[in-house]
């Protein structure tokens, strides 16, 4: 449903530029808020219930609004692990369905999702301590590029 909360159970993975990637590891800045964003884009895996996970991956490649680097990664959560590590601090962490209907340019995305209750990018302490946490749960690093 739109709007409701990610199930615990859900995986969900984030686009990450190459430029946030050092080895296997994903630089906490790829989690943080910019100045005027209120949540950050991240897709529904599990929403493929369906399909594989190399499956789940290739439809969000497919439907994923943004020109994709050959190095650029996608960095994979799990709903209930994120919340419950960061969750003494940052109990307002959110991870909502929000899907992006189609419009001139794209196709429907029903998978597309939003990490809200992040701080924001003025608060800029909190701000890098709360991604630099996040990044240390990414459960795996997929290809963003087809065969990438």
């Amino acid at each position: 449903m739109i709007g409701s909360e990610l199930p615990d159970s859900a995986n969900i993975v984030r686009y990450v530029g190459f430029t946030h990637i050092h080895g296997n590891q994903v630089d906490g800045a790829a989690f943080r808020l910019r100045p005027n964003e209120i949540g950050l884009s991240i897709h529904w895996l599990d929403y493929y219930s369906d399909l594989t996970k190399e499956g789940q991956l290739d439809r969000v490649r497919q439907l994923i609004r943004l020109d994709r680097g050959a190095k650029a990664r996608f960095a994979e959560l799990n709903v209930g692990e994120t919340r419950e590590y960061l969750g003494d601090e940052l109990p307002t962490l959110r991870f909502v369905h929000a899907p992006s209907p189609a419009n001139d340019r794209y196709p429907d995305d029903p998978a597309h999702s939003n990490i809200l209750g992040l701080p924001r990018a003025d608060d800029e302490d909190m701000s890098i301590m709360i991604g630099d946490m996040i990044a240390e749960v990414v459960l795996n690093l997929h290809p963003a590029g087809n065969g990438g």
